[in-house]
């Protein structure tokens, strides 16, 4: 083979690794933003019956974990938001909910788009091997 096949050989393999190399680690980032769209709608299942629940009831609260304590649900109509930089504000029910769908769209989003370049990257990936196939035929061509 010729040096400058044998380079050009070298490339696609190392594009190829590079491209499988990203796919894995958007295929992580799927799972990763999966796990927590999960986590949300959970979250709005548990606000659903908060909701529904009376107040000055006696329950379980977690502090993380695994570890629970005693607790009373003294308002069971307002729940208390992280809104960032460790600011929280108080919010009705509805209020939270909204905020959880605006974020579960974003997960959305987020995940039609990793879709999208998972799917750029698979067919990049398909050009690449067809490009090395050729150069592999051609090499044993001469």
């Amino acid at each position: 083979m010729v040096e400058k096949e044998q380079q050009e050989v070298q490339q696609k393999y190392i594009l190829l690794q590079m491209i499988e190399n990203q796919m894995r680690q958007i295929e992580n980032d799927i799972g990763e933003i999966s796990n927590r769209n999960q986590d949300l709608l959970l979250l709005k299942n548990h606000l659903d019956a908060l909701k529904e629940s009376k107040s000055n009831v006696k329950l379980k609260a977690p502090v993380g974990a695994g570890i629970y304590v005693d607790a009373e649900l003294k308002n069971s109509k307002d729940v208390f938001v992280n809104v960032g930089a460790g600011v929280i504000v108080k919010k009705t029910i509805l209020e939270a909910k909204g905020i959880i769908d605006k974020q579960i769209g974003e997960m959305e989003k987020a995940l039609s788009q990793l879709s999208k370049n998972i799917e750029t990257l698979a067919s990049k990936a398909q050009e690449t091997q067809h490009e090395l196939q050729h150069l592999m035929n051609t090499e044993h061509e001469h």
